[in-house]
């Protein structure tokens, strides 16, 4: 199919030929004509499948350009929310579609006076959005579409308030389009509430097509060596542009800092970023300016570089989606890409589970040793001059000069400075995995204590999953919980008593799963 089979609009056919668009994806070829037919649709893709140009080409095609918002998009981040509306600009170029994004940590003034001047199409996340719906600036009477986009992590990230309320404020007539990249219980209890009864599901399973452009490898490190492991790896691979995936905003700021001071050209994106520098940082990234860049999960929903050598998985991400979700980084647009996973001994089994989940084989290897890596570096320093069409004649008569043994001696000079400016890694330090020490088969509790939590497998908690949430809560390192033992009602965990207070303090009367924790030392 083509796009011209499915689009009338002359303007946006032309600008679909000045971009190279003449095929439309699975997703995009199944979901088009839903929505140009009218129909409410519930669908569920991977990134970088092309979701947002599924919807954006029919709401386009349909849209009246008389300055009222009739489609209004919702996004779990402003990221991923300025990403949409620069999109649709890109797609609307030779029409006189206007559009406005709305999101937190920005002037309202000035998002209230983009909705006065009128904009067709608005974009924008569900707290923003809501705070506009109360102050009357944003009038939903008008609306054709109301669109969810990355619907689950809205969810994930606790908008469910926003989203009921921003549903109950649009008029009945609109058409909805619910997209997700999983689809868990509560995105399909939204779909029976809020959308027609003939909606239409589409599902396209992306997980094969994404792993046969992406090599997986995997490397078993210890947690007191891992940053070590990753400067080797990145030494010798020597991506021009890599994504560092992190669990929490003190673990992405911590690496950025260790990265730097070992020279490698690095930035960071997460929560506490303002929205300005996030913005300038991700410019500047696709732009080349620095090679590697520190992310957490939902600051990186933004991103959406097609020349991404590898993905680094720095931590285990919280399940199998948020896996594909990471290296669908790499691998775009017919590109090879690399996904590289650390991961601790005991992590090992995990990768056991993934190989399933993509359907391919996630291949263990060893981290690079210093020959190999040396080797690596100088044959990509040689092709790189040998393959310089630079020279100069003033050193013609110099080097004619010159014994071999002085020739040797320079050159040899020269290939051990620019190697060792172009190389991070400490050899001095050994990477090999170290399993934790046990005593007696029971882990050695002197440095930590044991806590009860009431919350258990009747509760339906994933072990892995929950570990990760309780870091992400409580902030603090890998490797912090030890020893967790799920029971049906309750579960223990020990926690390192550097962190005990902290943990106290920030895990308890928490939600997870809809059930409320309580947090406090275990008895004896």
């Amino acid at each position: 199919m083509k796009f011209d089979q499915i689009i009338k609009n002359s303007k946006l056919l032309k600008r679909l030929e000045e971009l190279n668009f003449s095929n439309p994806t699975k997703i995009q070829e199944e979901i088009i004509p839903l929505i140009l037919d009218g129909k409410d649709v519930l669908g569920q893709s991977q990134t970088g499948t092309g979701k947002t140009l599924a919807f954006t080409l029919p709401i386009l095609e349909n849209i009246a350009q008389n300055g009222k918002t009739q489609t209004l998009i919702l996004a779990p981040t402003r990221e991923l929310a300025i990403q949409i509306e620069r999109d649709i600009k890109n797609i609307a170029t030779y029409t006189n579609v206007k559009t406005a994004c709305i999101y937190g940590s920005s002037s309202i003034e000035n998002q209230i006076k983009d909705l006065k001047r009128g904009a067709e199409v608005v974009v924008g996340t569900p707290g923003r959005v809501k705070d506009l719906i109360n102050r009357r600036a944003l009038k939903l009477s008008e609306i054709n579409f109301f669109i969810l986009d990355e619907a689950d992590e809205m969810l994930s990230m606790g908008f469910q308030e926003e989203l009921e309320f921003i549903f109950e404020k649009v008029n009945n007539d609109k058409q909805v389009l619910l997209l997700s990249a999983t689809m868990p219980k509560e995105i399909k209890l939204i779909a029976e509430k809020y959308m027609s009864n003939e909606y239409e599901m589409v599902s396209v399973k992306s997980d094969e097509k994404i792993a046969i452009n992406i090599e997986q490898e995997y490397y078993v490190v210890d947690l007191n060596t891992k940053l070590e492991a990753l400067c080797r790896l990145m030494d010798n691979y020597n991506p021009k542009k890599c994504i560092i995936f992190c669990r929490t905003k003190r673990l992405a700021d911590e690496i950025l800092e260790k990265l730097s001071l070992r020279g490698y050209n690095a930035d960071v994106i997460h929560g506490d970023i303002t929205q300005s520098q996030r913005i300038a940082t991700l410019d500047r990234f696709k732009a080349g300016v620095f090679n590697y860049l520190i992310a957490t999960d939902v600051a990186a929903r933004g991103i959406h570089v097609d020349d991404i050598d590898i993905v680094v998985n720095y931590n285990l991400p919280e399940n199998n989606e948020s896996y594909v979700h990471r290296i669908g980084r790499t691998g775009r647009v017919n590109n090879k890409g690399l996904a590289i996973t650390l991961v601790t001994s005991k992590e090992e089994k995990i990768l056991k589970d993934l190989e399933r989940f993509v359907k391919k084989e996630i291949i263990k290897k060893e981290v690079p040793k210093e020959n190999d890596i040396f080797m690596n570096r100088i044959k990509t320093i040689t092709d790189s001059v040998l393959g310089s069409k630079e020279t100069n004649s003033l050193f013609e008569s110099f080097i004619s000069e010159l014994t071999e043994e002085d020739k040797n001696s320079i050159l040899n000079k020269l290939l051990t400075e620019k190697l060792n400016a172009s190389i991070g890694s400490d050899f001095n330090v050994k990477v090999d995995a170290v399993k934790s020490k046990k005593k007696n088969g029971k882990r050695d509790l002197k440095d930590a204590t044991r806590i009860f939590l009431t919350i258990g497998t009747l509760d339906k908690i994933d072990k892995r999953s929950f570990l990760l949430f309780l870091e992400k809560k409580a902030d603090v390192k890998e490797g912090t919980f030890t020893g967790m033992e799920i029971l049906s009602k309750f579960t223990f965990v020990n926690v390192n008593n550097q962190c005990l207070d902290k943990v106290l303090k920030n895990c308890n009367n928490i939600k997870y799963n809809n059930r409320l924790i309580r947090v406090e030392i275990a008895k004896r």
